[in-house]
């Protein structure tokens, strides 16, 4: 029977509102309230304004003034940064009970209103870590720092280990999370209502890319696509970690904030499965909510074998969130974008507005070996060279599965070189920007998770 790790208790730290001095402009934060082990208060990020709290280890006086503070950054539209030091003590827990079910509840009516980040520097278990689940973007600061749903007296009764919760930054102490958050910060709006910045064509691109990838579909890294692409500055990665066969981050495009989704070829050839179609459903439904057009960027030959029932809830989930999504949604293939890969993340009829296709593109339902499969099996099995007539199957399938063959089909809008790619999508993208998607009434939708 295996046991969980013994925890180790975050070193207490006063709340003292200098550990704000690199998240914040430089004497900008206003403090508006102080108990036991938290700091509220407000600021300003490159001139924008935000509320932020600074717990040491939660209160019952404490946690009402955080429940306070995110109600009013709700109601006035301003994005809530929190800083966490741990998930309080043991012989406070039956009292906080219920102000972090406050707490908790406020967080989830913010949701999609304002965004919401958190930064953890301790260890979070139980009720803690849900809470700080609840926000947007969370970051772990410091070796400490970590998020586990069960707490430890429910890891000892099940002999269970802590699997740690996948937040979108790790970063060594609280100063270098800070200064990610505020980096961050800047690629999203105030508020859910909020529109999005005013293109810009002559904002300069990113590094040309040097090698475009090739029709023999060798493994490579996607980061200097995308780059190649965005305006210089390039990508913001979220989650680097975290199913890194999947990349997912902000850029801007001709100024404009934009949310990137790719597969990344050099890993796992690029396959998607229930870690990598989680992590991407989450961050399209925080670019929709916010008004962030999604660019998605597709070299994938489908999902991974011998996936278990979580594939198909997580690839149904982001199935929902990119067809529910109401914000410009551009897609490029790159490479291969076969079945479910087409099907998830390039296609129109899901709602892509715009869907671009590299001249080595290769398009279709299912893999060349597979169609391969299904329309020569009796030919191979009589062939006395069946591996050279295989492969004769294998060109014939190919030469019809072309990104000028899937124009011709209404696949994809346009086929063009790596070099006019980003033309296109900033174009496309001043066109877009204006976008309205009006939707049935509805409480809401019931994304599969």
């Amino acid at each position: 029977m295996s046991t969980p790790p013994e925890r180790t208790a975050a070193p207490e730290r006063p709340a003292d509102p200098e550990r704000l001095a690199g998240l914040l402009d430089a004497d900008s934060f206003l403090e508006t309230g102080r108990a036991a082990g938290t700091v509220v208060g407000h600021g300003t990020i490159a001139d924008q304004p935000v509320c932020v709290h600074l717990t040491d280890h939660p209160t019952v006086a404490g946690l009402a003034l955080v429940t306070r503070l995110v109600d009013l950054a709700a109601r006035t539209g301003c994005p809530v940064i929190g800083l966490f030091g741990d998930g309080g003590k043991t012989g406070e827990a039956e009292a906080l009970m219920g102000p972090t079910g406050r707490l908790q509840r406020t967080m989830t009516r913010a949701s999609g209103v304002i965004p919401q980040v958190i930064i953890v520097s301790g260890a979070l278990d139980g009720a803690a870590a849900v809470t700080a689940a609840l926000a947007d973007v969370v970051v772990l600061a410091g070796s400490d720092a970590r998020l586990q749903g069960p707490s430890d007296d429910a890891l000892a009764t099940a002999g269970a280990t802590a699997q740690p919760w996948p937040a979108d930054a790790a970063t060594e102490d609280e100063a270098s999370a800070c200064a990610w958050v505020r980096t961050m910060i800047t690629f999203l709006p105030q508020n859910n209502l909020s529109d999005p910045v005013p293109g810009d064509p002559d904002v300069p691109a990113g590094p040309a890319l040097p090698e475009p990838p090739t029709a023999d579909h060798r493994p490579y890294d996607v980061h200097p696509v995308i780059n190649s692409i965005l305006d210089d500055g390039g990508l913001f990665e979220l989650r680097v970690d975290h199913a890194p066969h999947l990349v997912c981050g902000f850029g801007r495009l001709a100024g404009r904030t934009v949310g990137v989704v790719a597969d990344q070829p050099e890993m796992l050839g690029g396959c998607l499965d229930a870690e990598s179609a989680a992590k991407a459903a989450r961050f399209v439904r925080l670019c929709d909510a916010f008004n962030i057009a999604v660019i998605t960027m597709v070299d994938c030959p489908g999902f991974l074998p011998e996936q278990d029932s979580r594939a198909v809830s997580a690839a149904a989930a982001l199935v929902h969130a990119l067809a529910a999504a109401s914000v410009p949604w551009l897609s490029v293939i790159t490479g291969r974008a076969l079945g479910p890969s087409y099907e998830i993340l390039a296609s129109r009829d899901l709602g892509a507005d715009l869907v671009l296709g590299w001249p080595h593109a290769r398009i279709a339902a299912t893999s060349p070996q597979a169609e391969v499969r299904r329309r020569h099996h009796d030919q191979l099995a009589d062939a006395e060279d069946a591996e050279t007539l295989r492969a004769e199957f294998l060109e014939a399938v190919a030469a019809e599965r072309t990104a000028e063959h899937a124009l011709s089909e209404g696949l994809v809008d346009l086929v063009v070189s790596p070099a006019e790619t980003r033309r296109h999508l900033v174009r496309s993208l001043a066109l877009l920007s204006s976008k309205r998607d009006d939707q049935p009434p509805r409480k809401h939708g019931n994304i599969p998770l």
